[in-house]
């Protein structure tokens, strides 16, 4: 059996999106605080990583260009949101 990561990070998680009813919206609260350290540090990670893109170091260059797409992607569609 193969479980994607998406999947796999699901289930540690555990349900989070709201569904109007009590209990399982308490639950889906709780786990948001999962959520919340998991996004802080991962984007922790990749701002430091960012830091990288001018090194003179190619594998260091390499991962600060691409972590930095991944924040200029995550406040292109942050944006986008708000904007709707």
């Amino acid at each position: 059996m193969v479980i994607d990561l998406t999947t796999l990070i699901d289930l540690i998680i555990g349900h989070y999106g709201a569904e109007g009813e009590t209990y399982a919206d308490r639950e889906a609260l709780a786990n948001l605080d999962k959520v919340e350290e998991i996004l802080e540090n991962i984007l922790s990670q990749l701002l430091t990583n960012a830091e990288g893109c001018d090194s003179f170091r190619k594998s260091t260059a390499e991962i600060g260009e691409k972590s930095y797409e991944i924040i200029k992607d995550v406040q292109t569609a942050i944006k986008q949101w708000e904007e709707e």
